[in-house]
């Protein structure tokens, strides 16, 4: 990528609603005019990519995506930068969300997946949520790389935060993401922006 400016944005709890699967067609109108300028729109969320793309699909081809909250940077479908987990870090949190009862995981990267504990997560994920994600039934299935792992906290994240922040804050970046997320990530947005 070439530009000499550029402008982000967040996207959830920002440009429209949290976990909103509609933009309004205004912002793409906007993206067109930033894009007519040279300007380039760089899209900053925790969402995967695929989910970012859709979102803007009638002028993702004029923008980048800064997905997974920085850790991965898509420009015309190729990934031009990407930070990950180490792998044992990355299951050892893999294997610390299974154990909070009540919550669920999602691993995230250039590939993601869900490890449901029940049928009703999977649901919410593929019908509400429509992301494309790949279900695994073991750890040993979870992606090699893996940007982030996002916990879903269906009774509110204020029930689990103080307990991740004791048991993880010194090691791993984790940020809440909404009323019922809480992010692990391998990368932040500020971050991820320094390979734009």
């Amino acid at each position: 990528m070439s530009f000499h400016r550029l402008i982000a944005s967040d996207v959830d709890g920002t440009l429209i609603p949290e976990e909103s699967t509609f933009m309004p067609e205004i912002m793409w109108q906007r993206i067109e005019e930033i894009w007519e300028k040279g300007c380039l729109f760089i899209a900053a969320s925790g969402r995967q990519y695929p989910s970012l793309r859709a979102l803007f699909a009638p002028v993702a081809d004029h923008m980048a995506f800064l997905a997974e909250n920085g850790a991965g940077l898509y420009y015309r479908d190729e990934l031009v930068a990407e930070r990950f987990f180490d792998r044992q870090l990355a299951l050892e949190l893999a294997r610390y969300v299974r154990e909070i009862p009540g919550c669920e995981l999602i691993a995230g990267g250039v590939e993601s997946c869900i490890f449901p504990k029940t049928q009703a997560f999977a649901d919410h994920v593929y019908r509400e949520m429509k992301l494309q994600v790949r279900e695994v039934h073991s750890f040993d299935e979870l992606p090699e790389k893996m940007m982030k792992i996002a916990i879903w906290c269906p009774d509110g994240v204020e029930n689990h935060v103080d307990a991740i922040s004791h048991d993880w804050g010194g090691r791993v970046k984790f940020a809440v993401s909404g009323s019922v997320w809480i992010d692990f990530n391998a990368a932040d947005k500020g971050l991820g922006l320094t390979s734009a």
